[in-house]
């Protein structure tokens, strides 16, 4: 079997792996700042390009990586099944899914692209420095949730802004469901048929499907916490039709699988109420973050940005001082 972290090394973004010490500021922060140029003229204001000629944008993602991976972990490190009410599996859900929804993010930004919404200040800022850089005439930028690739080849982000139907969650879901077809396409390329690596492949591949579930747009997992939180549905809820405390017990030990090897993780999904398959694909998206993190962490020469945050609150989950 493959090991995944291994696989998709050669597709982190390029300098993650050197930024050392603690990064002291968001990307919103950055953008806020306006040490970056416009070299490409603004025809769209919502579609434009951004060059950068500093090490602050690389360490302000990497703030961020560090802050929503801790946001993942400490969202599922705690879930235990309580003595008052064993069936209840409402709050186990939706904690899994905001774990695998921070993992996300994380994962996004360490595979390079930033999903994040772009606040007046920042818009205001952007609008200011490319009205310097500029002929035509930019008196406003649009705030908004924005899709941003990083091209650390030509030292540029392509930013986008994304109105998406489902709102912020599916638009995160479709960029995941793209990044994981594009480290499967790179693996393949760079990868003989006999390579252990394409074991990932097929794990990659069958979580991808699992996200659009019965030909659904690849947004299954915000489906389902809303299907949850909102509608009180799939038995979560008292009375818990259909639930007893033995599935229970099983919900909460299937929570703790992000702490194992995410190749070990089924994520295929036998329907779009699979409660037990939704809590595996959470589960997934966390251990692929984690596997990724800690890998980031030992190739780094130094002592890696992660180790402020990511490392320090694992070993307090681990009980290790």
């Amino acid at each position: 079997m493959g090991n995944l972290a291994d696989a998709v090394r050669p597709f982190l973004v390029v300098g993650i792996s050197r930024v050392t010490g603690r990064p002291q500021h968001s990307f919103g922060n950055w953008l806020v700042k306006g040490n970056y140029q416009f070299f490409d003229p603004v025809i769209d204001v919502a579609r434009f390009r951004v060059h950068y000629s500093d090490g602050g944008m690389l360490d302000a993602v990497a703030y961020d990586i560090n802050r929503f991976c801790m946001a993942s972990f400490e969202s599922i490190a705690p879930i235990v099944p309580g003595s008052t009410l064993p069936r209840s599996t409402s709050w186990l859900g939706v904690r899994a899914y905001y774990s695998a929804y921070y993992a996300a993010l994380s994962l996004l930004r360490i595979f390079g692209v930033i999903l994040t919404r772009i606040e007046e200040e920042s818009a205001v800022q952007l609008a200011t420095v490319a009205g310097l850089y500029s002929e035509l005439h930019v008196s406003h930028i649009e705030s908004g949730l924005y899709q941003i690739t990083i091209d650390t080849a030509r030292d540029r982000l392509d930013m986008a802004k994304r109105e998406p139907r489902g709102g912020a969650h599916a638009a995160l879901w479709t960029a995941f469901r793209d990044l994981i077809r594009r480290l499967s396409e790179g693996i393949i390329e760079r990868t003989s048929q006999e390579s252990p690596d394409r074991t990932v492949v097929s794990k990659l591949d069958e979580f991808a499907r699992s996200l659009a579930i019965s030909g659904r747009p690849p947004y299954w997992l915000s489906d389902t916490r809303n299907t949850i939180n909102y509608q009180l549905r799939l038995g979560a809820w008292y009375p818990y039709h259909g639930r007893n405390t033995t599935f229970a017990n099983a919900m909460f030990r299937a929570a703790k699988m992000w702490e194992n090897d995410p190749m070990s993780i089924d994520v295929r999904a036998g329907s779009a109420e699979d409660f037990g398959a939704f809590l595996r694909c959470c589960c997934f998206v966390v251990s692929m973050a984690r596997e990724v993190v800690l890998d980031i962490v030992e190739s780094t020469e130094g002592r890696s940005f992660l180790h402020y945050g990511v490392r320090e609150l694992l070993a307090q989950i681990r009980g290790v001082a």
